[in-house]
């Protein structure tokens, strides 16, 4: 039971967040002038207020700066406008309680990024990708980025692991009895009763595993069980806790140094959006039909809008199939409005609309004045609007300079990655390199194939063909850039990593050790550390089984392990990195300090990585520089067999000799 002062903070927040949502709403009355200049609509006026006090506030902790100069830039709360934005929401707390929370200091481990701020200008300045990528900006669990990422209710990753019907009755609102047993197969529309103070329960687990960041699936009020069908922007799911569960779940995260990232999904939302709803008992009446894309014709007739079909999504788009798809845009004739991929319950959002584009920015300023340090963004560059993602990143920099922003983009896509917009992509070709070479002859293609955009790009890769995609994809991102990319090897769009690896346990730790000794943010799907296996969706949220018993332990050990090596290392997660040799099953790469001036934080001057997906033994013969004159020692990591002591030979080279399906992480000694 927490003390009196907390619970009142909560209750502070609780309300400015019940009675931001009331007002927000009033604020998007739509204005139905057709003569309007849209670029000229007039703010609110609470809005305009707001953003005045945004101004003063800014200007006050520039001059507070000239008096107390920056120490460390912390990455996650702790710093001046994180302090500002928390006695915002707790404004019902008493000055003595503003003053003990703006005092209190996060104590943040080196991979969340404690970096010496060089100048007062650095300090001020919003961080770019590359600011990220200095602070080893995240190694999670749930995406490491974290093992939190998607869970049995579909929508959360570790949220859904406690089940909260044993710790309460009630949270936030009583939950329905007509849920899922925890431990039953997934199904697509089943709920399994998990919750957000699940992960406030079992944070402990993801500390010790070495987690510093959890990312989830989409939170907001939903029908659906993975929540991306958004009903209501600006509320937490009843189901999960509601705004209260997410208030607790946010100060565990920050009390223990870590962070929280939450999934934005505004290219589309769901049928049963307030506005969508208003337009479907309305009609053309409705002062909200600009919010969607809608057919005309089959408003001036009206017609009703096709959201409930009564034929299946295939015989819906049928009608006028050759026509519509001719014309891009099925789901216009068919449905009446365009929806995402052409699914009913899906309208796209129009965001050349100033008054959509407003709702969804003050969404985002609100969920990150609530304490979220960061956003997955779903299907970004299906938003077409010029400049949306620019005013996007300016509006939540604001709010908190230090946010992460992240794209859900498949492709190699450097040209999106010039600070206007994103911080880091998620990295799904570097998926495909990993895993095509960690399961090798193991690749399970009937698994990989039921996803079409794996299908076509993974695909089983010796030691060469590894090294050849391994040094394309380090050339496409200047070294600042790749630092902040998301490396995953699986998640809620794919079947599990053990799943695609035919079972193979080998090519989980392959696959692991590939991922956390490379530049980026390892990102681990929750469940992959303990053995979870799982099909495309829904097989790919089962619930995670807290008991013990089906856990493999030895892979729980060995991630864990590795875990701390990354983060004991800063070349891991900040250095350069080179490809020493490939051959046969074989590949070793290098990572170092370019500037040995950078190895300014301890750790390995050096880190070499040699790996072998092969079924038998496999040497690798290395000749650089970079290798002789050093005894290489192998690091003990459960599971793989240590090497012995490694001395170059007269002529300076290197002989790694690896056993099967096995890999290693040297260092000089």
């Amino acid at each position: 039971m927490r003390g009196g002062p907390s619970v009142l903070a909560e209750v502070g927040a609780r309300r400015t967040s019940q009675q931001e949502t009331h007002k927000n709403r009033a604020d998007h009355r739509p204005n139905r002038d057709k003569e309007r200049v849209p670029a000229a609509r007039r703010l609110p006026r609470e809005t305009e207020e707001r953003r005045r006090q945004a101004g003063q506030d800014r200007d006050r902790q520039e001059r507070d700066e000239h008096r107390h100069p920056p120490g460390d830039a912390l990455a996650l709360q702790g710093n001046r406008d994180a302090e500002d934005h928390q006695r915002k929401l707790s404004h019902h707390e008493d000055a003595e309680q503003r003053e003990r929370r703006a005092r209190r200091k996060v104590d943040e481990v080196d991979d969340l990024g404690q970096q010496q701020a060089g100048d007062r200008e650095q300090n001020q300045r919003p961080p770019e990708p590359e600011e990220h990528a200095k602070r080893g900006a995240l190694i999670t669990h749930g995406r490491i980025l974290a093992t939190c990422h998607r869970g049995p209710d579909g929508g959360l990753g570790l949220a859904t692991l406690g089940n909260r019907r044993q710790r309460s009755p009630c949270v936030g609102n009583c939950k329905p009895g007509h849920l899922e047993a925890w431990d039953d197969p997934p199904t697509r529309h089943g709920f399994k009763g998990g919750d957000l103070l699940g992960i406030s329960e079992h944070l402990d687990y993801l500390v010790d595993l070495g987690i510093n960041t959890i990312s989830l699936n989409p939170i907001f009020a939903s029908a659906a069980n993975h929540r991306y069908h958004t009903y209501d922007y600006r509320r937490v799911d009843p189901l999960l806790g509601g705004d209260e569960a997410l208030r607790e779940l946010v100060d565990a995260v920050h009390e223990r140094g870590m962070r929280l990232i939450l999934d934005g999904v505004f290219n589309h939302a769901s049928r049963g959006l307030w506005p969508f709803h208003h337009v479907m008992e309305n009609g053309a009446a409705s002062p909200y039909v600009d919010w969607f894309i809608l057919n005309p014709d089959w408003l001036s007739s009206g017609r009703q809008l096709r959201a409930y079909a009564e034929e299946s999504g295939a015989e819906t788009l049928e009608a006028d199939w050759a026509l519509a798809h001719a014309a891009g845009r099925e789901s216009l004739a068919t449905l009446g409005y365009r929806a995402w991929w052409d699914l009913p319950a899906l309208p796209k959002l129009n965001t050349d609309n100033p008054e959509v584009r407003e709702y969804l920015f003050e969404t985002a300023e609100h969920w990150t004045r609530f304490g979220a340090d960061g956003w997955r963004l779903d299907v970004p560059t299906e938003i077409e609007t010029a400049g949306f993602w620019q005013e996007f990143r300016r509006r939540v920099r604001a709010v908190n300079r230090d946010a992460y922003i992240l794209a859900e983009v498949w492709d190699e896509r450097p040209d999106l990655l010039d600070g206007s917009t994103y911080d880091g992509l998620m990295n799904y070709p570097l998926l495909c390199a990993i895993v095509g070479f960690a399961a090798g002859t193991h690749l399970d293609s009937p698994s990989v194939g039921q996803h079409s955009w794996l299908g076509r790009n993974l695909v089983t890769l010796d030691g060469p063909g590894f090294a050849e995609v391994l040094d394309r994809l380090m050339a496409t991102y200047r070294p600042a850039v790749r630092g902040a990319m998301l490396n995953l090897l699986d998640g809620h769009d794919t079947p599990r990593l053990r799943t695609m690896g035919g079972g193979d346990r080998a090519t989980v730790r392959l696959a692991l050790l590939a991922q956390m000794t490379l530049p980026g943010a390892p990102c681990l799907y929750y469940g992959d550390e303990i053995g979870l296996q799982g099909g495309m969706d829904p097989a790919s949220r089962g619930a995670f089984p807290w008991s013990s018993d089906a856990w493999d332990r030895e892979m729980l050990a060995f991630t864990r392990a590795l875990i701390a090596v990354r983060r004991a290392e800063p070349v891991l997660r900040r250095g350069g990195i080179r490809v020493l040799g490939a051959e046969g099953t074989a590949v070793a790469y290098l990572r170092s300090w370019a500037d040995r001036s950078e190895n300014d934080r301890g750790g390995s001057p050096s880190v070499l990585v040699a790996l072998n997906n092969g079924e038998g033994d496999s040497s690798l013969a290395i000749h650089a520089a970079e290798v002789a004159g050093a005894t290489w020692s192998s690091e003990a990591l459960p599971g793989l067999r240590p090497l012995r002591d490694l001395m170059p030979s007269r002529d300076g080279g290197l002989i790694i000799s690896l056993p099967p399906r096995s890999g290693a992480l040297l260092r000089p000694r």
